[in-house]
């Protein structure tokens, strides 16, 4: 089996369908992320956010005005909140200041965050909008210059027009830099500001079209598709993120007032009582102590979510590649047997231990000993399989891309040749897959197996119907490639849509679970609040008789 990455392998593979970029290609970048926003030139001196000048200066980077009139009137607006949140739970004055300082410097993160969801949202449409005018521009013109020159009159001023327009002007300039070309180095002005795997794939279609002609009409119909496809994933996304956002802010009102109602039922139950100890639940320390911490838990709540709002649209976020590449090297060189043995020697010692702590020590230290033993025992198979969990999660969105390049490729080479050229442009997680499925089939081209057999180890059902209509395709010849090729962009977009799907219940999931945070709050203040309240409740009825 080939190992991940193998740089010769890959590098032999596609040189020719990628020169080798110089040092001086610039790398694109993300502008959205919160620390790296090139164009955002104020940005780089902006210094803390907590400096009311240098927030200004960082929501100017995102193209936006706050002026010091808004920057007052929402610091008004919280010590307001906070005034009357302190007054409903009756808070002494030292942990109102607390909550105000701890307020104050949160502030400046959630406006920022406020003007990022607006600058994400902004850069995506951009991307959208480009790549879909891009492309129909194309389809007339036949011509990147061209249709980069009609794509910039459809933009209004901002960062995509002029990005657009750094693009027209290097080609007019003519100066290659690189092997990659001219218009390679054109384009890389706009990918460097919106990075994107989608906008990347539009870009090399068009730099192919452009050098070698021929009817590209399918393949622009595809990305079209495929960038639809892609705009209903994103935007499900940010809506279902909203709704646990909205979710989270009424769980903290919610449970704001449980815990508040609950304080007062016992002041008035206290009020009732005739005695002459006038002692407020309010008051009492431990009560003063929740309600604060209490507090702060829902701001910290409100923060998490907020955060998870600001994610960048354009790319996927995904697990350390690393880890990922060293979990399916383990599952693809994973041997049960020899794992077994292992893990019967790590639990030898511990088996060992739970018989002497019987025998000399307490039976507590024993049965903690066995516990360790047992999960020891089978500490492998746990390993295993969730290591095979994270690669075929990996997997499942990996290869839906992948397929969508090898529909643009198949438009112009047959299936073999198409596998080579995908592979340096593949996720590294199935390189390894793609250098062997490449050997067998130069092995046993005919023969189903030799595409069958692909990522067989995670039993993925989607991944096996592809392959299967690739091999199809391979073996269809001089029949009907182009109905072949519409069906398996239907199965890849239903994989696309489910690995979505997936992927934004995970999400959601995640987003969803900081809702419970106010709710142990009030579980943990309840139980404390009613337990003191008791407490005063009979202290004062010993009093009264």
């Amino acid at each position: 089996m080939w190992k991940i990455g193998e740089p010769e392998e890959i590098a032999r593979l596609g040189k020719s369908e990628k020169a080798a970029k110089s040092e001086e290609t610039v790398k694109p970048e993300k502008l959205g992320n919160g620390r790296n926003r090139k164009n955002a030139k104020s940005a780089g001196d902006a210094g803390s956010i907590w400096n009311p000048k240098n927030l200004q200066k960082e929501v100017h980077a995102f193209g936006y005005d706050f002026s010091f009139k808004t920057y007052l009137l929402t610091v008004l607006a919280v010590l307001l909140l906070i005034a009357v949140v302190g007054i409903f739970f009756k808070l002494q004055a030292v942990y109102v200041a607390a909550i105000v300082i701890a307020a104050l410097l949160m502030l400046p993160v959630l406006i920022m965050d406020v003007y990022r969801r607006m600058y994400e949202q902004k850069r995506f449409s951009d991307v959208c909008d480009y790549m879909e005018q891009m492309l129909y521009a194309f389809r007339k013109k036949r011509k990147i210059l061209a249709s980069l020159e009609e794509c910039c009159g459809a933009f209004s001023d901002g960062m995509m027009k002029q990005s657009i327009s750094e693009a027209i002007a290097y080609i007019r300039v003519g100066q290659v830099k690189t092997d990659a070309g001219i218009f390679a180095e054109a384009l890389q002005r706009i990918e460097r500001h919106y990075s994107c795997e989608k906008l990347h794939a539009v870009h090399e279609l068009l730099i192919n079209a452009e050098a070698r002609g021929g009817d590209m009409e399918n393949s622009i119909r595809l990305l079209i598709e495929d960038i639809e496809v892609w705009k209903r994933q994103v935007y499900g996304l940010q809506k279902s993120k909203k709704t646990c956002h909205t979710e989270c802010i009424l769980s903290i009102v919610a449970a704001a007032v449980v815990c508040g109602i609950d304080m007062y039922v016992m002041e008035s139950v206290k009020n009732m009582m005739q005695t002459s100890k006038d002692v407020s639940v309010f008051s009492v320390t431990p009560v003063q102590l929740t309600s604060f911490f209490f507090i702060l838990i829902c701001f910290f709540a409100f923060y998490k979510s907020s955060k998870k709002m600001t994610d960048d649209w354009l790319n996927k976020k995904v697990k350390n590649e690393e880890l990922l590449i060293k979990s399916y090297e383990y599952v693809a060189a994973y041997d049960e047997n020899k794992e077994q043995v292992k893990s019967v020697m790590l639990s030898l010692p511990f088996f060992a231990g739970a018989v002497l702590g019987y025998f000399f020590v307490a039976p507590a230290a024993s049965i903690i000993c066995i516990v360790i033993a047992v999960f020891l025992l089978f500490q492998h198979k746990f390993s295993y399989n969730m290591m095979k969990k994270e690669v075929k999660e990996a997997l499942y969105q990996a290869f839906s891309e992948w397929m969508m390049d090898m529909s643009l490729l198949l438009q112009t080479n047959n299936v073999q040749v198409a596998i080579i050229k995908s592979i340096p442009r593949a996720e590294r997680i199935m390189q390894s897959e793609l250098l062997t499925l490449a050997e067998r089939i130069k092995t046993n081209p005919g023969d189903i197996q030799s595409y069958a057999a692909f990522c067989e180890t995670y039993d993925i059902p989607e991944i096996s119907t592809c392959m299967k209509m690739l091999y199809s395709i391979s073996e269809s010849g001089g029949g009907d490639v182009q109905k072949q090729i519409e069906n398996l962009i239907m199965h890849v977009h239903a994989l696309e849509e489910k690995e979505a799907e997936l992927r934004n219940e995970n999400i959601s999931f995640k987003m969803r679970s900081i809702s419970f945070y106010p709710v142990v709050g009030t579980s943990a203040k309840l139980f404390i609040d009613m337990t003191m309240g008791t407490l005063l409740l009979l202290q004062m009825f010993q009093t009264a008789f």
